[in-house]
């Protein structure tokens, strides 16, 4: 007997349908910036170096006729003997005479500085002809020879003042009244109108 087993044979089942999963965007959730607060490095004093300077020794009281400092110098009159003994006591171991070698006083006096230790130079300015530019050049260029503190006088100073202000104007390029003011510091006295004539014709 032919026994056919027939399968029970069950019905097709549906394939299930896929359920996409919707996607849920994050929301960006930006971070908040934390500014950092700066931290100020704690302010330094500029330390100032304080330069120490050593006084220096004061020099004793030069008298010389109408005598007064300038610029390293004690311009003026000429000295006496006993003066410049006191000036090269004070450190002033040079001078500069600007009279002529036939001037009264001037022959005593020259031999006397360079006898004591003196380094004694001559520039002569004889009289108002000499009050010119040109010696102004030569003035300056004397004067650069002369260590300080150093004495220049005349006879009475005026010469010495006056030929401040014209290596002033002249070689130094000051003002009229700049040179003006000098030569009145150094004694140029009744000579300004001659100066003066002379600065003001250039």
């Amino acid at each position: 007997m032919l026994l056919v087993m027939a399968g029970c044979a069950s019905s097709p089942t549906k394939p299930a349908k896929p359920n996409p999963a919707k996607p849920n965007p994050a929301k960006p959730n930006p971070a908040k910036p934390n500014p950092v607060k700066p931290n100020p490095s704690p302010s330094v004093e500029p330390t100032v170096a304080t330069e120490q300077t050593t006084p220096q020794k004061a020099l004793p009281p030069i008298d010389i006729p109408a005598g007064r400092f300038h610029d390293g110098y004690m311009v003026g009159g000429m000295p006496n003997k006993h003066q410049f003994d006191l000036a090269l006591e004070a450190g002033f171991e040079e001078a500069m005479s600007l009279m002529a070698s036939d001037e009264e006083g001037i022959a005593d006096i020259a031999p006397y500085a360079t006898t004591i230790g003196v380094r004694y130079i001559r520039f002569t300015i004889r009289d108002k002809r000499d009050l010119n530019e040109a010696m102004a050049w030569q003035f300056a260029a004397t004067l650069a020879m002369l260590g300080k503190p150093a004495i220049i006088h005349s006879a009475k100073g005026e010469r010495v003042g006056a030929m401040f202000a014209l290596m002033a104007f002249f070689v130094e390029e000051l003002s009229p009244e700049e040179a003006l003011a000098i030569g009145r510091a150094t004694g140029m006295g009744s000579l300004e109108s001659h100066v003066r004539a002379q600065i003001f014709a250039k």
